[in-house]
């Protein structure tokens, strides 16, 4: 696949209809993002970032596995700076092992820096879930809390208020059990493990925790269920699926494919199980990256000949929030 260019709008600049409608999803005016998943209050006046009209902000969801892939390090840095997001979830970050702690190391590559919630253990390694943002952005406020009941792992979700200047914004990211209904774990967690559809049970314990948002929100993660599923519908009774909107009349997903999982697992069916989800801002576009993405500076990423960084492929959305939806500051 030759080089795709790089359908970015430079910062600061709004995108014109002519500009939205000629490039595959991923035009952004650079701004402002937060998203903290505890405690959602309505902004109150003198609590909010001011902002005259609406901002916007680019965010990456991604399941990085582990960096298990060799030099898959490498590969997921030139692609976050590829797509150049002001916020980035992280699935499957592992905690120190041989000095070594995945969120923070991508972060210092990046000029990013990182929260993390690490709750499942894998022998002496901890995984878990992470939120990057750039070193310019501040970190208001941070939460993390447990989702349960518990499945084969301890799964957890870290959320965040984050000032981008001219909004704040409410984060969240969490990694929901695989863990079907009635079935055992393959794993010995250690723990009582429950009988129910975890995914589905923890998306309502997401949904408690996050309650109805009333400011710019956003929550991304691998949550492991396909559109259409009880845990699917379950999360979109208080959040908004960003793949199945419209900007312009048109669909959001404008590049790439919806696939975020098993396009090349050996004969798992390729299926939509990672998303960006939120309310109070508005999708302008949305991309899931190509096979065979060959990103400036790096070799051609196929996951079908056993390149591409991790089992996942990110999502990448690009929203504007209006003023009036910034986020409390505490």
């Amino acid at each position: 696949m030759t080089a795709p260019a790089r359908p970015l709008t430079p910062p600061g600049r709004t995108p014109t209809r002519a500009t939205r409608s000629g490039q595959a999803g991923r035009m952004l005016r650079r701004g402002a993002l937060a998203v903290v998943a505890l405690g959602l209050a309505a902004p109150t006046v003198g609590s909010v970032a001011p902002a005259s009209a609406s901002t916007s902000v680019r965010v990456m969801t991604f399941n990085i596995a582990q960096l298990r892939v060799e030099d898959s390090r490498d590969r997921i840095v030139r692609l976050i700076r590829f797509y150049d997001p002001q916020v980035v979830f992280l699935n499957e970050v592992d905690g120190p092992n041989d000095q070594r702690n995945q969120a923070h190391s991508l972060a210092a590559a990046l000029g990013m820096q990182a929260q993390t919630y690490l709750t499942e253990r894998h022998g002496s390694v901890l995984r878990g879930n992470a939120i990057l943002i750039p070193k310019r952005l501040r970190f208001l406020r941070v939460s993390r809390s447990r989702l349960t009941p518990n499945g084969c792992y301890l799964r957890g979700v870290v959320g965040a208020t984050v000032d981008l200047g001219a909004a704040n914004v409410n984060l969240g990211v969490a990694h929901l059990d695989g863990k079907e209904a009635g079935a055992s774990c393959s794993n010995d967690p250690g723990y009582p493990v429950t009988s129910a559809d975890a995914a589905l049970e923890q998306a309502k314990q997401l949904r408690r925790i996050v309650g109805k948002p009333s400011c710019a929100t956003f929550v991304g993660g691998d949550m492991n269920r396909v559109p259409g599923s009880s845990t699917h519908r379950v999360l979109t009774t208080f959040l908004k699926d960003t793949w199945l909107q419209r900007f312009d009349g048109r669909p959001v997903h404008r590049g790439g494919n919806q696939y975020t999982y098993g396009w090349a697992t050996g004969g798992t069916p390729a299926k939509r199980i990672d998303y960006l989800l939120y309310d109070n801002a508005t999708p302008m576009n949305a991309d899931v990256p190509d096979d065979g993405l060959r990103v400036p500076g790096g070799e051609p990423d196929d996951y079908g000949a056993g390149t591409f960084p991790s089992d996942h492929k990110p999502v990448i959305a690009s929203y504007r929030i209006p003023a009036a939806r910034s986020c409390p500051a505490g």
